[in-house]
Formats: C-alpha cells, sequence, structure tokens
C-alpha cells in the first residue's frame, strides 16, 4: 500500500497518532525541516546551461540514505501529531523516512522556490556562485518566467496560515519543506506572533522550531 497521500486542498488530514493527541494547556507547535541531502552534486564550475541542467536534476533527484537525520529530527518527527511535505522528490523521500510507515500529506504550496535561469554563458562559476546570483537578480526583480519575488512571499504566506490552522487542531506539526521556502514561511509566522529563529536551519535535516 502506498503510505503517500496528496492533497492540494489540504482536507485530508492523515499522519494523526490520535484525534485528541494534544491538549488546550501545550503550545502549539511548527517545525520546519530542510530535507535530506540529495543524490546530485555539481562537478566543478558549471555555465549557466550547466547550472540550469543541474538544478532539472536536482529537482528530479531522492535523498542519499546514507547521510540520516541527526537524533534530534527524529525526536521531533516522532513527537509531531501530523507531517506534511512538498510535493518534490527530495522532500517526500525525506518525510518518508521520517515517518516510520505512517501517511504522509504531500502539498505542493510547500515547494521550493524556482529561481531563474540567468541568461549569461560566457563565463563559468561554482553552484553555490551562481546560486547566490540568481538569488540576487530575484530579489531585484528579475524572474525570467518563473515565480516572482511577491507571488513567492504570498505563496509562503499562504502555506503558513495552512501550518497554523493545522497547528491549531492537532497541536504540533512538522513540515518538510526546503531552505528558501521555509526561510520564508519562518518569517511569516513570525509576523503573526510565534516565537522562533529569524532563519531556519539551511543545512540538510536543518531545523526550525516555532511556538505560539
Amino acid at each position: 500500500m502506498n503510505s503517500t497521500s496528496r492533497s492540494t486542498s489540504g482536507k485530508n488530514l492523515t499522519l494523526q497518532k490520535s484525534e485528541n493527541d494534544h491538549s488546550t494547556g501545550h503550545r502549539l507547535q511548527i517545525t520546519l525541516l530542510r530535507h535530506g541531502k540529495p543524490t546530485v552534486s555539481p562537478n566543478g564550475k558549471l555555465s549557466a546551461i550547466e547550472y540550469t541542467r543541474y538544478l532539472q536534476r536536482y529537482d528530479v533527484a531522492g535523498i542519499d540514505r546514507a547521510h540520516q537525520p541527526p537524533a534530534a529530527v527524529w525526536k521531533r518527527a516522532e513527537e509531531s501529531a501530523l507531517i506534511l511535505c512538498s510535493d518534490l522528490p527530495r522532500a517526500i523521500q525525506s518525510a518518508q523516512a521520517l515517518s516510520r510507515g505512517r501517511k504522509l500529506q504531500v502539498e505542493p504550496v510547500f515547494r521550493e522556490i524556482k529561481m531563474p535561469a540567468i541568461n549569461m554563458n560566457t563565463f563559468k562559476f561554482s553552484e553555490k556562485t551562481w546560486g547566490v546570483a540568481s538569488r540576487l537578480v530575484w530579489f531585484l526583480g528579475y524572474s525570467n518566467g518563473s515565480e516572482s519575488f511577491r507571488e513567492a512571499k504570498q505563496r509562503a504566506a499562504a502555506a503558513a496560515e495552512r501550518l497554523i490552522q493545522l497547528a491549531k487542531s492537532q497541536g504540533s506539526v512538522m513540515l518538510v519543506g526546503h531552505g528558501f521556502i521555509n526561510y520564508f514561511i519562518g518569517r511569516a509566522l513570525l509576523a503573526n506572533g510565534w516565537r522562533g529563529p529569524a532563519i531556519p536551519c539551511w543545512k540538510f535535516w536543518g531545523v526550525g522550531f516555532y511556538q505560539l
């Protein structure tokens, strides 16, 4: 049986330990987790076209099973009444690894923010340099057909509201997401009065923990 259920409306509330797993005396909790290490990695310096192709491979890659989450992440997953993830393979596989056979809730609203391709093939840079450059021009308004800065912030706000509503009904939820979208979701949570880090951990299996 496939243990992963997909929902864009969020009406299928799954991965519940029990319907009364929390009490009103406990704080509401939201955990933002970055996925595990993907199975792809860049080789040397890349042209702009090569970097775009690398990102395409990254988006369809799973995770390296040898790169296990820390004990604290396992504990946080066990304590979460509900686990959600984006619909990208690296997030799904990471959530499956933590779920221990429980059902998952997969929602596209938690997808990573896709960076625009930079049409410049004269130079070659490292993957990290291209990542910084593409994010910088994106912040400045260049989207090249991808999700704009405003659109991404609006989606992150909707994702944060989704998590808040689920936390209110379940007590504690975990999102297995991505570095950039988790950052914006975290900012939206802080704007809604939640307490937690200004920047969730960007490392693979990195955690940002928020309470209300």
